[in-house]
């Protein structure tokens, strides 16, 4: 603003700062969710009165790993239209609305409905030991689905996507490739996972746990624009 003295100079100003304000919400609220669920998974299975699905050190590789590599890149998220569009909030707004603290239990809530439900159901037909390497696997998804979703508030997955972010899909092709390394390569021994589990439970399992967060999440965001206006 002093070098060029150009009011166009201020409207980038405000918008790279409210940009910088969505993402470090974007970057919270996926920390949370992601934590909540873990957690409701843990006292889930201690409430029904199975072993807790996850190792501590399969839960250090999720926090770690997992989450560094994607929540990160949502810290650079490109900015949204939308962000020029509401007006200026109060210094004493908190950081979520009702909807977002909303969004943040809805994230962790079918993280954790889902991963106990492929937990049970595994137990039943391969053991304890298969059914911990099906739950890891698949929180790990969940995750990369949730970041998905937190890419925005309310705009479909679909129409963010056409928003390129290249440290979000490098920092996706760094959790991938480690959650591969931790399946197949030299760590499975180190994570515990010894079992030999079925490529194609893997790849089913898999499935609905990067379809299912991001269908009800994209609910959660038609709820949002229907009838709250955003």
């Amino acid at each position: 603003i002093l070098l060029d003295n150009n009011f166009r100079s201020i409207v980038r100003a405000v918008h790279e700062g409210r940009t910088i304000y969505a993402n470090i919400k974007r970057m919270v609220a996926y920390l949370l969710s992601t934590s909540a669920g873990e957690v409701m998974v843990a006292l889930g299975s201690l409430i029904i009165g199975v072993p807790v699905p996850l190792a501590a050190v399969q839960i250090l590789w999720v926090n770690l790993v997992t989450d560094t590599c994607m929540v990160i890149p949502l810290g650079l998220e490109p900015g949204e239209k939308r962000n020029m569009l509401r007006p200026p909030l109060k210094p004493t707004a908190p950081l979520f609305s009702r909807f977002m603290l909303s969004r943040i239990v809805v994230v962790a809530t079918t993280m954790a409905v889902l991963a106990l439900g492929l937990y049970l159901m595994f137990i039943a037909t391969h053991g304890v030991e298969y059914a911990r390497i099906i739950v890891f696997n698949a929180l790990v998804v969940m995750q990369w689905a949730n970041a998905f979703n937190m890419r925005s508030d309310y705009e479909p997955v679909w129409l963010r996507m056409r928003k390129m972010s290249w440290p979000f899909y490098v920092g996706l092709t760094l959790a991938v490739a480690s959650q591969i390394i931790a399946l197949a390569g030299p760590l499975h021994d180190a994570l515990r996972l010894t079992v030999l589990v079925s490529a194609s439970d893997l790849v089913v399992t898999m499935i609905a746990a990067f379809i299912v967060p991001i269908v009800v999440v994209e609910i959660h965001k038609w709820i949002g624009r229907k009838f709250f206006g955003k």
